[in-house]
């Protein structure tokens, strides 16, 4: 059991996995296994934080900005 909380830590998964883990005899499978749900819980993390950065793109411009002093220093010399 100690080895298989071990093989968890290194991956940076939760002991409590362990539980799950227990009932496969073969500490290659185990090794497998928590390969698996490492991979599994990085891509789901992974997606998770690129939907919450997503951002959608403005569909118009705002133009000018309406208070801008330069902007409107400029146009007091333009006309």
């Amino acid at each position: 059991m100690t080895n298989i909380q071990n093989d968890l830590k290194e991956n940076e998964l939760p002991v409590e996995l362990a539980d799950t883990l227990i009932t496969i005899e073969d500490n290659e499978k185990i090794k497998e296994r928590i390969t698996t749900i490492k991979e599994f819980i990085d891509k789901s993390v992974n997606e998770k934080v690129k939907e919450a950065l997503r951002q959608d793109t403005p569909s118009e411009s705002t133009g000018e900005i309406s208070n801008d002093p330069f902007a409107a220093k400029l146009r007091k010399y333009q006309n």
